[in-house]
């Protein structure tokens, strides 16, 4: 393992980067196909999703992939500003999609 903080921090940001692109990609995939595949859960089967659904569903991934973009932030108040913008962001788009 290496000593430096500067290395340490250049790996974190390289992982953070690997984690939120495919994430980020996965949600605008779902969002111009309108498509979200059936999967299996700790709560079983789930049915596919079409059209708003899942653009809805996609607009809610692309958002949950930008969380690990904080680590990206240079000072504590930019990663304090894009987190709760952020948050919030995710919050009215988690709502709009229940309540719509």
């Amino acid at each position: 393992m290496s000593k430096h903080p500067r290395v340490k921090e250049a790996k974190a940001r390289w992982l953070a980067l690997t984690i939120a692109l495919p994430v980020i990609a996965y949600g605008a995939y779902l969002v111009a196909e309108g498509y979200a595949p059936a999967t299996h859960t700790r709560f079983g089967y789930t049915q596919p999703l079409f059209g708003n659904d899942a653009r809805g569903y996609g607009l809610i991934v692309m958002l949950t992939g930008c969380l690990p973009l904080l680590l990206l932030c240079r000072t504590s108040r930019q990663a304090l500003l894009f987190g709760i913008s952020l948050g919030v962001v995710l919050l009215i788009a988690i709502f709009a999609l229940v309540y719509s």
